[in-house]
């Protein structure tokens, strides 16, 4: 794929007019497949396994996951290192493959007039509380990178609580596109905080998650991360005291959940699927577990 992306990019170079152009790669997905010079890489680096466990108040209502898991039980630490090594080496594959894309815009000598992303539509578990892949509403997980190139913007990174939503009010921003006659949108440009502003609109980040009847939410702050599964689990993080996100502190921080729990997710109803049922029960597979055994 990677060999087509840069044929094409060639060809998108040598044209006069605006073009847009995106690419996704798998990795690191699962199976973790990648040239063995990048297992390499690891031979012989000590992979520790995560000691984050979640407190029984996060167990209880268990408001992070799909499935009825095993929180307590603990990944062996042969497959972790084994799993740990295929997932950075397929990470380092891709970086691989990043930069040769990357490399032939340099080339073209187009680099200067392009705007570059490089982002990703989930975070990923590598043993922390005890899971693997993406299917909780945890911090590793939910956050992803995200890098924003343009040569007319200065560098500097910014910590503000930003959406996925906001990259295409971003990107229309940021070409000077008329964007009036497209309909209200969720997301709001980042071309502000490109800028330096210390001005953010964003009380904090929103994150949806459906699978069949369950519906999970979350709320993140520069702070605080409120939770909810359907219409009753709910849960609140304090990353200032609880960065591994070990524990529900709703009860000693009221006052910011309730005010985190009554803020809106959203500017419109109309941003949600037409057969979206906040209140159906959860149904949960008896017996499944994420960490392997």
């Amino acid at each position: 794929m990677t060999n087509l992306a840069i044929q094409e990019l060639q060809e998108l170079t040598t044209q006069s007019r605006p073009w847009f152009f995106f690419m996704g790669f798998r990795k690191p997905h699962l199976p973790y497949i990648a040239p063995k010079r990048f297992w390499d890489l690891f031979e012989g680096y000590k992979f520790k396994p995560p000691t984050t466990r979640i407190s029984r108040s996060l167990r209880r209502f268990k408001p992070f996951t799909r499935e009825d898991t095993q929180y307590k039980r603990k990944t062996p630490k042969h497959d972790f290192i084994k799993m740990a090594k295929g997932y950075y080496a397929c990470v380092a594959y891709v970086d691989e493959l990043v930069g040769r894309v990357l490399q032939t815009l340099e080339e073209s000598g187009k680099k200067n007039d392009t705007i570059i992303v490089v982002t990703s539509d989930h975070g990923y578990h590598v043993g922390e509380h005890g899971f693997w892949a993406k299917h909780t509403v945890l911090e590793n997980a939910l956050r992803v990178p995200l890098m924003i190139y343009d040569s007319r913007v200065g560098s500097g990174t910014s910590h503000a609580p930003v959406e996925l939503l906001d990259l295409f009010p971003t990107l229309v921003d940021l070409a000077g596109l008329d964007a009036s006659n497209i309909q209200p949108l969720d997301g709001v440009s980042l071309k502000p905080l490109m800028n330096g502003s210390k001005q953010w609109v964003k009380p904090f980040a929103r994150s949806y998650w459906r699978f069949g009847s369950q519906f999970f939410k979350s709320k993140r702050s520069m702070r605080y991360r409120y939770v909810k599964r359907n219409s009753r689990q709910t849960a609140l993080i304090d990353f200032k005291t609880d960065p591994d996100e070990k524990s529900d502190l709703k009860k000693k921080r009221w006052g910011i959940y309730k005010k985190l729990a009554r803020a809106s997710m959203m500017k419109s109803s109309s941003s949600m699927p037409p057969d979206f049922k906040p209140d159906q029960p959860a149904f949960y597979k008896s017996g499944f577990s994420l960490v392997p055994t």
